[in-house]
């Protein structure tokens, strides 16, 4: 177990670590930016698991990495493993959506359509739930689309890009 001071030189590691792993990803050293970037996600998951945000980040950064180089495996992986944290911490947070939306292209990406579909239609029954906390949860795509439809009206254009990338990852 590490001392509170201890885990901040850690982060402060982990950063370094990050930001050299993003000057490989610029070169186009993938394979070793993806070292890197694995190496910080390990180091997050063994001694600051309780910081779900850096931990949350280090899986997003593998996954971003593993989808340049099309490892969609891995990916999908780690973009479930970033998703599933930052829904925990902040489950409407457009940033949140946005790493969802991710992993369902990752899964799109893999040809893993039933893992595909089943996550669109999770997202979609999130945002029909933004308009109608009361709709059922076996709402059908088409009662839920009549929704999304007064969402997207109410809605400002970040909300927007939401609904239409929902759609169109489920198309």
């Amino acid at each position: 177990k590490l001392s509170a001071e201890e885990k901040e030189k850690l982060k402060d590691i982990v950063h370094h670590l990050t930001t050299a792993a993003n000057f490989y990803k610029i070169d186009g050293r993938a394979e070793s930016a993806g070292r890197l970037y694995r190496r910080c996600y390990l180091l997050c998951q063994d001694y600051l698991a309780d910081d779900e945000e850096m931990l949350a980040q280090c899986a997003y950064d593998v996954a971003d990495n593993a989808m340049w180089t099309e490892t969609f495996d891995e990916s999908s992986f780690y973009f479930d493993r970033s998703f599933r944290l930052k829904d925990k911490l902040r489950p409407l947070d457009i940033a949140t959506n946005d790493v969802g939306d991710t992993l369902g292209r990752s899964y799109i990406a893999k040809w893993d359509t039933v893992k595909a579909r089943e996550h669109y239609k999770k997202t979609i029954a999130g945002l029909v739930k933004i308009q109608d906390k009361t709709a059922a949860p076996d709402i059908s795509l088409q009662e839920a689309v009549v929704i999304l439809e007064k969402l997207f009206q109410n809605s400002g254009p970040e909300r927007r890009r939401q609904i239409i990338a929902a759609m169109q990852g489920l198309a």
